[in-house]
C-alpha cells in the first residue's frame, strides 16, 4: 500500500459519519459538473441524513445542525484548496507562456 494509505488518520465511528456525508456531496458535485458550495439545506436533504434520523436515532435538531455545518466547514475547506490549485495552475501557465 502507499505510504499515504497507512499514514491516513483512523476516524473513530462517530467522525465517519459526517465525513460520509461530505463525501457523497462531492460525489453528487462532480456527477452534476457544480463547483458551488454545499448549503447546510442541501446536506439536510441527502440520504445519509435520513439514515442518521431512521436508522441512527439522530432526532435531536441541534445534533443535526451540528452534523450538517461539520460536513459545510468541510466543504468550504475542500473547495477553497481546490480553488487554491487551479490559481497556481493559471499562474503558472500564464507565467509560462510569456517567455
Amino acid at each position: 500500500m502507499p505510504p499515504a494509505v497507512l499514514k491516513r488518520p483512523i476516524l473513530l465511528e462517530l467522525d465517519q459519519l459526517p465525513f460520509a456525508i461530505f463525501q457523497t456531496l462531492s460525489r453528487e458535485r462532480i456527477s452534476l459538473g457544480e463547483m458551488g458550495g454545499s448549503h447546510i439545506s442541501a446536506i439536510r436533504e441527502t440520504d445519509i441524513v435520513s439514515h442518521c434520523t431512521d436508522v441512527l436515532g439522530i432526532s435531536d435538531p441541534d445534533d443535526l445542525d451540528e452534523i450538517c455545518t461539520l460536513v459545510a466547514e468541510m466543504d468550504e475547506e475542500y473547495l477553497n484548496g481546490v480553488l487554491k490549485r487551479r490559481n497556481a495552475s493559471s499562474s503558472s501557465s500564464a507565467g509560462s507562456g510569456n517567455g
